[in-house]
């Protein structure tokens, strides 16, 4: 059985991040709407106690991050062990202008 340095295996590694990933949802939701049935003030303060990490940054401030890359490496391609935010920030916006000009949703 493989495990990481974390003694999880790979199903459990896919399950934590799967359930990462969902209480991201959550919480953009709950900071959009300003309420969800799933998302309130006391997890949002556990989460953050325990060191979650929460992507907190507007399109406008990750605009500016992938201004400041493209300033420092001449690309707009953003690897991914360079800034995994932003990477698949970037990945997010290709896929909708290329949805967009599909003429999909």
């Amino acid at each position: 059985k493989s495990t990481n340095p974390d003694g999880l295996d790979k199903q459990e590694l896919r399950r934590l991040r799967a359930w990462c990933d969902q209480q991201r949802r959550h919480h953009r939701h709950w900071v959009r709407c300003n309420t969800s049935v799933f998302f309130t003030q006391e997890k949002y303060d556990k989460l953050k106690d325990a060191g979650f990490q929460f992507s907190e940054l507007s399109w406008d401030e990750q605009y500016k991050k992938l201004k400041a890359y493209k300033n420092t490496h001449t690309t707009l391609k953003v690897e991914k062990d360079h800034d995994e935010d932003l990477h698949k920030w970037v990945l997010k916006q290709r896929t909708a202008l290329r949805r967009h000009f599909e003429g999909k949703p």
